[in-house]
């Protein structure tokens, strides 16, 4: 099984100090946009020690990335 998750460019951004201009609001967006993408992360390592591969990926990314996955698993007899 592979469960692709496709992450959004935008929280990435709103995660980064730089995106802070300096007011409240923009700490609390900031902190709250790497809190999800953490406990985000967290779900994606939990599913991985069950033995569920995953992808965590941009929708740019995805084709790529799927088709690199495939024949790695391909490749390693796992179809």
């Amino acid at each position: 099984m592979l469960v692709a998750s496709l992450r959004e460019i935008a929280l990435d951004r709103a995660a980064e100090p730089a995106s802070d201009d300096g007011t409240l609001s923009a700490a609390i967006r900031m902190a709250s946009a790497q809190r999800y993408l953490d406990s985000r992360d967290a779900v994606h390592a939990r599913m991985r020690r069950e033995g569920v591969a995953t992808m965590d990926v941009t929708c740019t990314e995805l084709s790529g990335v799927l088709v690199e996955r495939y024949l790695a698993v391909k490749r390693a007899g796992r179809l």
